[in-house]
């Protein structure tokens, strides 16, 4: 309820090379925050009350604190920083040529898109700007840096389109969805010649100069849970490795206090996220970057057949061969939120680098978050 009613806005980053880039700036560059909400008859904001809100999805848009808003372009290159600031609302965009309401062709035949560029996510640039692609899907928490030309496009209107389902499952499910995100009216002209570039790779420039994680057969690993139960008190719940932040809450068992995961500064480690519900998960670490492995998917009902409560089980002899992906052209950088699909073991590197302490990893569906898919970890110094 507190991020429901509260400020958003976001902090860049940058160092001394970036300008070199010659990337669309200024005027031009814009960060969208999109949110949803509901409003009650006289303007303030609507929240489920008590006792326990399994998720919370709006059913009006919102960008930069503005309803269904518009914003005027030129026909040229934009930089925007998108973020997925929705509570729990999954956003599968394209960016669709539209009439001046917003109104899109009957059928999907006659759309005409604007492709994105993606040249960066939550750990900076990538190291290469991905192809043109038409739909950017993002989780609660994700970040994308993208470039749009609408060069082509002057004098068109173009609509921001949301299609994703409420809860997200990772098909093609439409229900739920806010169509409306945003409209962008392209003007006829230029106020000056655009003479802006995409680089083509980011490893060069000095920005992509962090080393991934080296990954070995000895690489210390993990299995994580993501799990969903029906407590005690008939309250659909989601967990990690069946526990809540600090107790055992599994089977109405809530007075059972459970110690934080540890890991250890200096140390590389490879996760297995598995999946074992039906609604994709957005992932977040505290305290570090990691990268993108790969995903595969595994038999739920013998892996479930075969736990024993809390004991992290190795999901390998359930995995289905020949299903392996790797990661998506967008996720070829560094993130901090990972969407965990259903069904799947999503498999991320990290290396514990920066500080000793006490942080958490959690999904970042709030309400998930809230109500306890969240797991306290310690960092330790070495030895």
């Amino acid at each position: 309820m507190n991020v429901d009613a509260g400020m958003a806005g976001f902090w860049i980053l940058r160092d001394a090379n970036e300008a070199s880039l010659n990337l669309p700036s200024g005027a031009f560059e814009i960060p969208l925050a999109i949110q949803d909400r509901t409003f009650n008859a006289d303007g303030s904001l609507f929240y489920p009350g008590p006792p326990l809100v399994p998720e919370y999805f709006g059913d009006t848009m919102l960008v930069n604190g503005k309803v269904w808003p518009y914003f005027n372009v030129e026909p040229r290159k934009y930089r925007f920083r998108i973020l997925d600031g929705c509570n729990a609302r999954f956003l599968r965009m394209q960016l669709v040529v539209s009439d001046a309401s917003g109104a899109l062709p009957t059928s999907t035949r006659f759309w005409q898109n604007v492709p994105f560029v993606q040249i960066g996510a939550e750990g900076g640039f990538l190291p290469t700007p991905t192809a043109p692609f038409t739909t950017l899907l993002m989780g609660p928490a994700e970040r994308a840096d993208v470039i749009v030309d609408f060069s082509a496009f002057a004098g068109k209107n173009i609509l921001l389109f949301n299609d994703a389902a409420t809860p997200f499952g990772n098909t093609q499910d439409t229900r739920g969805a806010i169509p409306e995100v945003m409209l962008f009216r392209v003007a006829s002209t230029v106020s000056a010649p655009d003479t802006s570039t995409i680089p083509t790779d980011f490893t060069s420039s000095g920005l992509y100069s962090v080393s991934a994680p080296v990954v070995t057969a000895s690489t210390p690993t993990r299995v994580t849970t993501l799990d969903e139960i029906t407590d005690s008190a008939g309250f659909l719940r989601q967990l990690i490795n069946q526990y809540g932040y600090e107790k055992d809450t599994f089977n109405g068992l809530p007075g059972v206090p459970v110690p934080p995961d540890t890991a250890t500064l200096g140390t590389t480690e490879v996760w297995s996220i598995v999946n074992t519900t039906v609604d994709v998960h957005p992932i977040h670490l505290h305290q570090t970057m990691f990268k993108v492995l790969s995903r595969q998917p595994f038999s739920v009902s013998q892996y479930q057949a075969k736990r024993v409560h809390g004991v992290p089980l190795d999901p390998t002899p359930f995995l289905k061969q020949d299903s392996l992906s790797g990661p998506a052209p967008n996720e070829s950088g560094f993130k901090d939120t990972v969407k965990a699909n259903p069904g799947e073991v999503t498999r991320i590197a990290m290396r514990w680098d920066d500080y000793t302490g006490h942080y958490v990893y959690h999904c970042h569906i709030l309400e998930h978050e809230e109500h306890d898919m969240m797991r306290a970890l310690d960092i330790l110094p070495a030895l």
